[in-house]
């Protein structure tokens, strides 16, 4: 348990390094992203009509809807996300604990599929994992831009991003399931060996204290050839 969550730490913080490194030191994904002439003048009329955080739809759905399909056709359309109406610091310390934490969710649930799906090569579990990496980006990012209409090429570097992300981790969670199967494996030829020599193992109560509970009572090896316990 101690290596599962060891190696789990340890691939959830590689994640994360790699997330500064894409997007904070590369600047790449902000390529994408389009610039107004005045951010202040925008930012004031942001607060007046949009007066708490949340998601706002230009135009708005649930009205009549000839007017609703009209104002669609006329234009614009947009989503518009307030995150934050009375500002918070720039590398807000909340977001990167919660990122953190994030990835450690994502590499624990990652474990633990490659864990069920028995996958016996290590090569196996590393494409696995990618290919999960680009089913979710599939279905989630890039469904954003078929069924929201959100801009391809930010959404392409978010989905870039994902994928790569479990490229990552996949070598790690890879490499962790065969250290953990080797032991298992392992244990396993030591009681096929055991039970080959006659030796089979029995649960019984301490004679000194016949009324402990069930929990406490011991695994005793013994010969099934001679009936004598392994350690009288």
């Amino acid at each position: 348990m101690i290596r599962a969550i060891l190696g789990i730490s340890a691939a959830a913080l590689a994640v994360y390094i790699w997330g500064f490194v894409f997007w904070g030191a590369s600047g790449l994904p902000y390529t994408a992203w389009q610039k107004v002439d005045d951010e202040v003048g925008v930012g004031q009329v942001l607060k007046k009509h949009f007066p708490r955080d949340g998601v706002y739809a230009i135009p708005g759905y649930g009205g009549e809807e000839q007017t609703t399909k009209q104002r669609f056709d006329d234009g614009p359309v947009a989503y518009v996300y307030m995150t934050a109406r009375d500002g918070r610091p720039m590398l807000d310390k909340s977001i990167m604990v919660g990122g953190l934490l994030l990835y450690f969710a994502v590499n624990a649930v990652m474990f633990a599929l490659l864990n069920s799906a028995n996958i016996p090569l290590y090569r196996r579990r590393v494409v696995f994992c990618m290919l999960v990496g680009v089913a979710g980006a599939l279905a989630i990012t890039i469904g954003d831009v078929v069924w929201w209409q959100y801009d391809s090429a930010w959404k392409g570097w978010q989905a870039f991003y994902d994928v790569s992300s479990f490229l990552i981790l996949g070598p790690g969670a890879g490499r962790l399931l065969r250290a953990a199967w080797r032991a298992r494996g392992l244990a396993r030829r030591c009681h096929r060996e055991l039970d080959r020599m006659g030796f089979r193992f029995v649960v019984r109560s301490s004679p000194r204290s016949p009324a402990l509970p069930r929990r406490s009572r011991q695994p005793v090896l013994r010969s099934s050839k001679n009936g004598c316990g392994a350690n009288s």
